[in-house]
């Protein structure tokens, strides 16, 4: 059981991570475009 929620911890910031590079990507590219 504990192993599973540290699991599933791990692939929770794995996936927020890559949402935020995601996002970052997205603004970045709004910013390109406002040039």
């Amino acid at each position: 059981m504990i192993s599973e929620l540290m699991v599933l911890e791990e692939e929770y910031a794995a996936v927020s991570s890559h949402s935020e590079v995601l996002l970052q990507s997205m603004c970045l590219r709004e910013r390109f475009r406002a040039m």
